[in-house]
């Protein structure tokens, strides 16, 4: 099964790379996170609404579908796009456990917890694989061919935001926000150490990178 693209999206993708954010301070059990946000809390709600809406409803129609999300970071996406489709019952909802970053900063090798696929909520069916952030790839890459041995109808590709203008080996179907590749986002299931992912807009933890007016500087 070969990956692919979906046609172009109405209003989205939404260049979150050359916005001028506004500073915020959070605090966070004994830590303070000075951040700069990218998309409101709104404008990420807007953004999803209208891909449901208008996109993953149209394009799918939703029957004999199987959403995905990539646990930790891809649940919260999940959540938000249950909360969009509403009473539809012919979607039903797996999960796959993946971790790339662990407690650092550095991406490294890609741990993959596959027990949790049913097997009967991926073959024939058409499953969309969701998660939080597209940076290189890879984690997404190991879940689709893991799904892929199920021998699902066809798989999609969903992303909250994709990393712009650096090396990803695969091609996302969907992707709702762009982000400038020096950023490290949080919010809506994007996480600092396991922390802020419950922030409801998109934001970067490199405050420093901006000037007081969050036009980015580096």
């Amino acid at each position: 099964m070969a990956l692919k693209t979906k046609l172009n999206l109405k209003h989205l993708p939404i260049d979150l790379t050359k916005v001028e954010g506004r500073h915020t301070t959070i605090p966070c059990h004994r830590d303070e996170f000075k951040l700069v946000s990218l998309a409101s809390a709104e404008k990420v709600d807007h953004a999803i609404s209208e891909f449901v809406r208008d996109h993953l409803i149209w394009d799918l129609q939703l029957a004999n579908t199987t959403l995905l999300p990539i646990l930790e970071g891809g649940a919260v996406f999940h959540t938000d796009i249950l909360r969009e489709l509403g009473e539809c019952r012919s979607v039903a909802s797996n999960s796959i456990k993946a971790s790339r970053y662990h407690s650092g900063l550095e991406g490294g090798d890609v741990s993959l917890f596959p027990l949790q696929l049913e097997p009967d909520l991926i073959r024939d069916r058409h499953v969309v694989i969701i998660d939080d952030i597209l940076d290189t790839g890879e984690t997404a890459l190991r879940a689709f061919k893991e799904v892929e041995k199920l021998k699902p109808l066809e798989i999609t590709t969903v992303f909250l935001t994709r990393k712009v203008g650096k090396r990803q080996v695969i091609e996302p179907d969907y992707w709702l926000f762009e982000i400038d590749p020096r950023v490290w986002a949080v919010g809506r299931g994007m996480d600092y150490r396991y922390q802020l992912r419950q922030l409801r807009g998109i934001l970067d933890l490199h405050s420093e990178n901006y000037d007081r007016q969050g036009r980015r500087i580096r």
